[in-house]
């Protein structure tokens, strides 16, 4: 199962990509109890955080506050939860990794976002990745052409093709 597809993943993979970090790797479940039963039995030789459903804080950044923003910006951000596609069944394990970062275009787009507004302070990533922080913290530097998630999409695409890599 998919649980997203990033809309222009050209543009937008490395900010996807980065914005999800280690959370790309979890596990979404239903509910707690599958997750404490999967737990329980040791069904992972490995440790694996889980994303029940049905109790994950899936609270995002108000649509006022966003709109507030992209009318800051000249409509140069966007709410990392808009670039994806997604099943609505899976809406609150989205809301979770994406629905509380903001992607800009450029990089004085993101110090204003996560610096310097009158609507709050807010976890930003550009389009190249490169992710600002409210607190104070700049994390970027040297990324692949590519990326985890463009590979991905990529056999997707060639799988669904019926071609082998």
């Amino acid at each position: 199962m998919t649980l997203f597809r990033i809309k222009d993943i050209q543009k937008f993979h490395l900010a996807i990509e980065n914005v999800a970090a280690g959370r790309l790797y979890n596990v979404v479940v239903r509910n707690e109890k599958v997750s404490k039963e999967l737990i329980q039995n040791k069904s992972v030789p490995y440790n694996v955080t889980y994303i029940p459903l049905n109790v994950i804080d899936s609270r995002t950044i108000p649509n006022d506050i966003v709109q507030k923003l992209k009318n800051f910006t000249n409509n140069k951000v966007y709410l990392a939860k808009e670039l994806i596609d997604f099943d609505p069944e899976v809406e609150s394990a989205v809301n979770f990794v994406f629905g509380n970062w903001f992607v800009a275009e450029d990089e004085e787009t993101a110090k204003k976002v996560a610096f310097a507004n009158d609507y709050g302070k807010f976890n930003c990533v550009t389009i190249k990745g490169d992710k600002y922080s409210p607190q104070g913290t700049l994390e970027g530097g040297y990324k692949k052409d590519g990326g985890f998630l463009l590979s991905l999409s990529k056999y997707f695409d060639l799988n669904a093709r019926g071609m082998k890599i």
